[in-house]
């Protein structure tokens, strides 16, 4: 990818760009002017650590996972860690890549960012904040998945509208229906799906219109950050 452009929709996406610049604005809805409009000096943490935390969008700190898997018949548990001290940053309007073999812990590590997961140690902060003192549903406003597998992500009883809308009927941002389509539209334009897929079901559209409706899923709340796994 280095080097070369990564476009759902002409001008919108950019490999290498910081994000609020790709999309145009900040998690808390400010207008993206540049850099400079951030405020600037020492940051305290959310959760009263006295140092630069907050400048970083995703932080973990020897974060470990462990799991107790059956050793065979009569044998009782053995442990597998499943992620072994792993530490990352991720600055704000930066972009993050994890390579690794198949197995090797990039969705466990995913699904602790997210919340579905437990860590077993270590540390680990999103926008600032310690994830232990977080919510499920904070944690959903301020970070995003996209699936690797798109099918099996989207609800195949319910329509591309209401899936797409769904994280803003969750967190009930919604201004009321009109409000909830004009954003289902907007967001279905940015990524390139076109409006009279509005009332498709997923099983009518291709694996690549599935994989834009989880993106859109993904952007509708203008997360601090999106958490990509293989969406390609």
């Amino acid at each position: 990818m280095c080097g070369k452009k990564f476009e759902i929709n002409p001008d919108i996406l950019q490999a290498g760009r910081p994000v609020h610049e790709i999309f145009g604005w900040y998690a808390d809805g400010r207008a993206a002017l540049g850099q400079n409009n951030r405020q600037k000096g020492p940051s305290v943490c959310k959760s009263g650590r006295d140092d630069l935390m907050v400048d970083y969008a995703l932080k973990t700190i020897r974060i470990t996972k462990i799991f107790q898997v059956s050793a065979g018949m009569f044998l009782g548990k053995k442990k597998l860690k499943a992620v072994n001290g792993v530490s990352l940053s991720v600055p704000r309007g930066s972009i993050l890549g994890l390579v690794g073999e198949s197995g090797c812990g990039k969705t466990t590590l995913a699904k602790m960012i997210l919340g579905l997961e437990k860590k077993t140690s270590g540390e680990l902060y999103i926008d600032g904040e310690d994830i232990s003192s977080m919510g499920y549903k904070k944690i959903a406003r301020i970070i995003q998945p996209v699936f690797q597998d798109p099918y099996s992500s989207l609800n195949p009883r319910k329509s591309i509208s209401k899936i797409i809308s769904l994280p803003v009927r969750a967190q009930g941002l919604s201004k009321g229906r009109h409000d909830l389509e004009k954003k289902v539209d907007e967001i279905m334009e940015m990524v390139g799906l076109p409006p009279r897929l509005k009332h498709n079901y997923p099983n009518q559209l291709s694996g690549g219109q599935r994989q834009r409706v989880a993106v859109a899923r993904a952007l509708i709340m203008r997360p601090e950050t999106i958490l990509c796994d293989e969406p390609t």
